[in-house]
C-alpha cells in the first residue's frame, strides 16, 4: 500500500545503516559477569544460589527479572543502569553451562483465557524493545481496542535491530502479531507502518504475511516517523494528545521486536532473556547486529566488536539523533538499548554552540509544530511559565532541531532539563496542595472533636438552678469559635493571595522584563512566608495580639 499522509517536518540525515546489516546478526559470547536492573522488585533467591537459565530471580510491582544463563547470585550492588541513572543490580556470574532448570515448552494459547494469556505475559517480562519499556502486557490488557499498529519503521540513523529482525524472522514476527491481535480479541485492523528504505526487510515481511488480513503501509524514510503518536497520526489519521495514551482512543501500537518476543514467550515458553542490539559507528572496525543476553556490560559488546579505542571520540547510548554519552561502560544491556554507537571524532560536532541566529530552520522540522527559537530563550531565562505556554511538554527529544541548527546550539538537551524542571514545579504545587488539604481537614477533625467534648460536658452537668455549668460550657465553646474564626479568615486569605500570585508569574507575558519577574517572585515568597504563618498561628489557636509570653 502507498503512504496515507507525509510527515510534517522531521529531517533525513545520513543513514549510516547499510554496514550494520552487510552479514547475519551475531551471537556474542557469556561475559564473565551480568548485571540486571532489580527495579522495583525483591530478590527470589539468596546471594550464592545457583539459578538455571529462564529462572525468575526477582519479582514484586515491575516487570520480573530472570537469569539470562545459568549461574550464581553473586551479590545486589549499586550499578549504572543506563546514561543518567543508577539503581540496584543482581550480579549473576555465569557458570558456561548456558542450562535451563526446565526446558521451555510452548503454552497451550487454545485452552487459556484472555487474563491467564496477560499473566503469561507479564511473566515473561516483557516491555517494549523499541526503546519505550513500557509492559506489554499492560497494553493489551486495555479494554476496547479497534486497531493494532505494528511499527516497523526504524528510522533514526545507524539503527538496523528490527531491520535485521524482519530479515531473519519475518515468519516469526507475523506470528506474534497474530497472538497480540488474538489477546485484544476487539481488534479487527492491523495495520503495519514500515520504511521504504529497507527493500530486503518488506520482502521478506510480504511473503510472511501472504494472504493475512494485515495491512501493509509503506512509508518515505523520514526521521522521526517511527514516533509513535506521529505514526499512529500517518496510518489511522488520529492525533494523540500529548497527554492522553493511545489505547485511550482504542489503539495500541507495538514495535516488531516486542511481537517477536511475544511469539518467543508463548509458542516457545521462553521469557524474554536476550535481545538484538546494533553496535556501529566510524570507531566500530566490525559494525553488525548481535545477539545479546540481557544484563550484558557494553564493555563486553565492545570488545566483540573490533572497538578502536584511539578512534573512539564518544560512546552513546541509543542511536545517532536521540543517543546519550555513556561514561561508565560497565552499564549493562536491558530491554530497551537497541544501539550501541562508537564515533570517530569526524562524525561528532565539533563547532561549539554560538549564538541563535532566530533563522528558524528549527521551527521547520519540528514534526509536532513547536517554536525551538522561543524555547531556548525562555529556557535560558528558565521561565518555566513561558515555556508551559510554548506547550514544551509536547516535545518529543527527537533532535530534529539540534541536526539543523546552524549555531550547534544543544536544544535537544536545553529542553529535556527544562521540562524535568517544569515537571518538578508542577509536582511541588501538587504536594503543596495535598498538604493544605490535608491540614484543614486536620482542623476540621480538631474543631468536631472540641465541639463533642463541650456538647458532653453539657450532657454530664446538665443546667440546675443555682448552677451556672453549662452556661460556662456554652460560652467556653462560643469563645473558641469566635477566637478561631478571624484565624481562619487570616490563613484562607494567605492561601488566595498566594495562589494569584503565583498565577500571575505563570501567565507573565514573554515580553516581560527581569525586573517585573523579579518584584513579582520577591511578592510570591513574602506571601508564601506570611501564609507559613497564618496556618502556625491557626494550628497553635492564638493570634499575635492575644498570645501571652
Amino acid at each position: 500500500m502507498s503512504a496515507r499522509r507525509r510527515l510534517r517536518g522531521g529531517v533525513q540525515p545520513p543513514s549510516h545503516k547499510a554496514a550494520s546489516v552487510a552479514g547475519p546478526i551475531r551471537d556474542l559470547p557469556l561475559p564473565s559477569l551480568l548485571i540486571l536492573p532489580l527495579g522495583d522488585n525483591h530478590l527470589l533467591r539468596a546471594p550464592g544460589s545457583w539459578v538455571g537459565k529462564g529462572e525468575p530471580i526477582a519479582d514484586g510491582s515491575g516487570l520480573p527479572v530472570h537469569a539470562s544463563t545459568s549461574g550464581f547470585i553473586r551479590d545486589i550492588e549499586t550499578r549504572a543502569i543506563d546514561a543518567d541513572r543508577h539503581g540496584p543490580c543482581v550480579l549473576l556470574e555465569p557458570d558456561g553451562d548456558d542450562r535451563w532448570r526446565e526446558p521451555p515448552r510452548p503454552l497451550p494459547i487454545a485452552t487459556l483465557d484472555r487474563a491467564q494469556l496477560l499473566e503469561a505475559v507479564r511473566a515473561a517480562g516483557i516491555a517494549g524493545l523499541g526503546g519505550g519499556g513500557f509492559p506489554t502486557a499492560t497494553k493489551l490488557a486495555a479494554p476496547a481496542i479497534h486497531t493494532l499498529v505494528i511499527n516497523a519503521m526504524e528510522c533514526e540513523a545507524y539503527v538496523t535491530a528490527d531491520d535485521a529482525l524482519l530479515r531473519e524472522a519475518a515468519a516469526e514476527v507475523v506470528a506474534g502479531i497474530g497472538l497480540a491481535a488474538h489477546i485484544l480479541a476487539s481488534a479487527p485492523r492491523v495495520v503495519i507502518g514500515i520504511e521504504d528504505d529497507k527493500p530486503e526487510a518488506l520482502a521478506a515481511l510480504r511473503n510472511a504475511l501472504g494472504g493475512d488480513d494485515i495491512e501493509l503501509t509503506v512509508l518515505p524514510a523520514r526521521y522521526p516517523a517511527g514516533a509513535e503518536r506521529l505514526l499512529i497520526a500517518l496510518l489511522t489519521g488520529l492525533e494523540i494528545p500529548r497527554d492522553e495514551l493511545p489505547v485511550a482512543h482504542g489503539i495500541v501500537c507495538l514495535n516488531v521486536a516486542t511481537v517477536h518476543a511475544l511469539q518467543r514467550a508463548l509458542g516457545h515458553g521462553e521469557p524474554l532473556l536476550e535481545r538484538i542490539v546494533t553496535l556501529s559507528g566510524g570507531a566500530c572496525r566490525e559494525p553488525a547486529n548481535y545477539r545479546v543476553p540481557l544484563g550484558t556490560p557494553v564493555a563486553d559488546l565492545l570488545a566483540a566488536s573490533g572497538y578502536e579505542r584511539e578512534r573512539c571520540a564518544s560512546v552513546l547510548l541509543g542511536g545517532g539523533m536521540m543517543g546519550r554519552p555513556l561514561a561508565d561502560l560497565q552499564t549493562p544491556v536491558t530491554r530497551s538499548t537497541h544501539c550501541v554507537l562508537l564515533l570517530s571524532a569526524e562524525e561528532m560536532r565539533p563547532t561549539p554552540p554560538r549564538t541563535c541566529i532566530r533563522c528558524g530552520w528549527c521551527a521547520d522540522v519540528c514534526p509536532v509544530a513547536l517554536l525551538p527559537q522561543q524555547l531556548h530563550r525562555h529556557a535560558l531565562a528558565e521561565d518555566l511559565g513561558a515555556l508551559a505556554r510554548h506547550h514544551l511538554d509536547q516535545c518529543l527529544g527527537c533532535g530534529a532541531c539540534d541536526h539543523v541548527c546552524p549555531s550547534a546550539i544543544p536544544l535537544t538537551r536545553q529542553f529535556a532539563s527544562a521540562q524535568a524542571a517544569l515537571a518538578q514545579l508542577r509536582a511541588d504545587r501538587q504536594r503543596a496542595d495535598r498538604d493544605r488539604d490535608r491540614f484543614l481537614a486536620h482542623q476540621q477533625r480538631l474543631a468536631r472533636a472540641a465541639a463533642e467534648r463541650e456538647t458532653r460536658r453539657g450532657e454530664a452537668h446538665p443546667a440546675t438552678p443555682g448552677s451556672d455549668l453549662a452556661a460556662l460550657a456554652m460560652a467556653r465553646a462560643a469563645g473558641a469559635g469566635a477566637s478561631r474564626e478571624p484565624l481562619e479568615r487570616t490563613a484562607a486569605a494567605a492561601a488566595d493571595r498566594l495562589r494569584r500570585l503565583e498565577n500571575q508569574l505563570a501567565e507573565l507575558d514573554a515580553g516581560a522584563s527581569a525586573a517585573q519577574r523579579n518584584a513579582l517572585q520577591a511578592r510570591i515568597a513574602q506571601a508564601r512566608i506570611d501564609h507559613d504563618a497564618a496556618l502556625r498561628r491557626l494550628a497553635s489557636g492564638s493570634t499575635d495580639a492575644g498570645a501571652t509570653h
